[in-house]
């Protein structure tokens, strides 16, 4: 006995095709309107502008519901404190928390800490001195480990280091 064959030719839409996941979420979605979206997302300080003769960013306080003090202890250490809500204008609604006993500015986990600019300045400067330092000494210990009498070993040849670096982003992640 044998089995029937399948005509390949007929126009019957595939079950893949009929299911609800392949049906498109918004029948009149404009394209265009992806470049001019912006996600300002929860820790926006659009409405919370730095105060005059201040930096501001956002510190982590908790990582996965436990408390984070090392990192808030060097943000302290380097000159910043956190943002009280009586510097937010009158009458602005903003997310704040208790945080140390006082209320600051936060929401989930993070706090918004501020420095004077001249402390800022010369926090900048003194990281870019340490990585100056970091750099010379990877240079050193290249020269030690990668000498021309060892065989098999080649100096990498280096023609100038430079390093870039900015308060507030994240670092991008390869996947």
């Amino acid at each position: 006995m044998s089995r029937p064959v399948k005509n390949l030719n007929t126009s019957r839409v595939s079950r893949e095709q009929e299911t609800r996941s392949s049906a498109p979420l918004h029948e009149n979605y404009d394209v265009s309107l992806d470049d001019d979206y912006e996600d300002d997302g929860l820790l926006s300080t659009r409405r919370i502008p730095a105060r005059e003769g201040y930096h501001q960013r956002w510190v982590r306080t908790t990582i996965h519901g436990v408390e984070d003090s090392s990192n808030v202890q060097r943000m302290y250490n380097n000159g910043y404190r956190p943002r009280l809500m009586s510097t937010v204008p009158q009458g602005e609604y903003v997310m704040h928390l208790s945080f140390n006993g006082d209320e600051v500015i936060g929401i989930m986990g993070s706090v918004l800490f501020e420095i004077p600019l001249k402390l800022k300045e010369r926090l900048s400067r003194r990281v870019e001195r340490d990585t100056h330092l970091l750099m010379a000494s990877v240079n050193e210990t290249l020269d030690q480990v990668y000498e021309p009498k060892v065989r098999g070993f080649e100096r990498p040849k280096f023609t100038e280091h430079t390093s870039e670096f900015e308060y507030g982003k994240s670092a991008l992640i390869d996947n």
